[in-house]
């Protein structure tokens, strides 16, 4: 008779031990969560103001998928100026970029400007229209990011290649800015 010591090891129970044993979950994973509990909201709830199912925001939130950009936007407008650079900066974007612009152009009268500064200072929530408008001007979201932004609009070619130019004259307007603050031309 086999005493228990000479006996191979039963790799089976080594392997579903190892399989219980959780992952670490990425920062954005928490974060999304702790927006949540923050705002006193159900999964279903959340997931009904980012317009996704109940069952993408828990696999966000246990880290199997990431959010998309357009929802990296929405969530930084509910997490509102002071959390919603960590949204912001996963959706592309660059914080230095809004500063400088938002720095140069303090007494502007452009709508796009005033509500990216009213944001930084607190002085106001963002509302859904006001942070597509300052994702389109201020980032420099891949095109891609910004086709899947704009699915909503009729998806002609007219109206595609206006958006796209105006994206390169406010990206031409805030790298001019930038060379000229460092001095170059």
């Amino acid at each position: 008779m086999e005493s228990v010591a000479d006996r191979p090891p039963d790799w089976g129970l080594c392997l579903s031990r190892n399989r219980r044993t959780r992952p670490t979950t990425p920062d954005w994973a928490n974060e999304i969560r702790s927006l949540r509990k923050t705002l006193n909201l159900s999964q279903v709830e959340l997931g009904k103001r980012l317009n996704v199912s109940a069952m993408t925001c828990s696999r966000w939130e246990r880290g199997m998928q990431a959010p998309p950009t357009d929802c990296y936007l929405e969530l930084a407008r509910l997490a509102g100026p002071s959390r919603g650079w960590y949204f912001w900066t996963m959706a592309g974007l660059r914080k230095t970029d809004v500063q400088i612009m938002t720095g140069q152009m303090k007494g502007t009268k452009d709508p796009r400007i005033a509500d990216v500064i009213a944001a930084l200072e607190g002085q106001a929530a963002l509302s859904e229209a006001q942070s597509r408008r300052i994702a389109t001007s201020l980032s420099s979201l891949p095109t891609v990011a910004l086709r899947r932004e704009y699915k909503a609009m009729s998806d002609t070619d007219a109206q595609w290649a206006k958006l796209m130019r105006q994206q390169a004259e406010v990206l031409r307007e805030i790298y001019s800015r930038r060379r000229c603050q460092l001095g170059t031309k």
